[in-house]
């Protein structure tokens, strides 16, 4: 083996990468500012700035609701209403030609 490739694969495996700072000086000012804030200023900042954006909002909206633990009838409820009627009329004749084919059967 050369003594190049395993001088580097030393090197390499004594490195300590945590030390690498390639991390892009405007995302350090911004964590910079986070880490100086408490928790209901961080809140309120997050709020700021999900009201900016609609799909935000809906996207953290749903993590929310879905974060909580949920019941059937509710589950049923918020399907129900992502559904068009169009889907919900087709679902529901599929489950009745099920239930046919069963009796005949």
């Amino acid at each position: 083996m050369c003594k190049h490739i395993v001088a580097t694969a030393l090197a390499a495996l004594t490195h300590d990468y945590h030390k690498v700072t390639d991390i892009d000086p405007e995302r350090q000012q911004i964590e910079q500012l986070l880490a100086d804030k408490n928790q209901p200023e961080l809140i309120a900042l997050l709020l700021d700035c999900l009201a900016q954006s609609p799909e935000q909002w809906q996207s953290w909206l749903n993590r929310a609701k879905l974060s909580k633990a949920v019941s059937f009838r509710t589950l049923k409820s918020m399907i129900t209403k992502a559904m068009s009627v169009k889907d919900i009329w087709y679902l529901r004749n599929l489950t009745g030609l099920n239930n046919k084919s069963k009796v005949v059967i």
